[in-house]
């Protein structure tokens, strides 16, 4: 009867390592998910970064040569530009779009 015992006590014991080492596991998967989630963040640059063009818009109100994220958009209310094409994105030359995550001047 002695030996039964020990052996229901291994099973258990068994037991328990291989339920500590799947939480140890899934510890380990949810650090590197949140590292990595956490590290694409900290590479974004929030003031140029994009995921779409429709992130990007040009830099400035009049003849800009350079594009921003949407949300840097200058305030063009009380601006007013000559008809002049005098930068790439005048006259339909270039457009904004976002290449590599990053807005920029694209030809079109």
């Amino acid at each position: 009867m002695v030996k039964t015992k020990k052996q229901g006590l291994k099973f258990k014991v068994i037991y328990n390592k291989k339920i500590l080492v799947i939480i140890i596991i899934l510890i380990l998967l949810l650090t590197l998910i949140i590292y990595a989630v956490r590290n694409d963040d900290e590479n974004y640059d929030f003031a140029n970064g994009c995921k779409e063009n429709k992130d990007c818009v040009p830099a400035s109100c009049c003849h800009a040569d350079s594009c921003v994220n949407i949300k840097n958009k200058p305030d063009c209310s009380n601006k007013i530009c000559s008809m002049d094409c005098e930068s790439i994105l005048d006259c339909g030359v270039g457009k904004c779009g976002c290449v590599n995550n990053k807005c920029a001047v694209i030809n079109n």
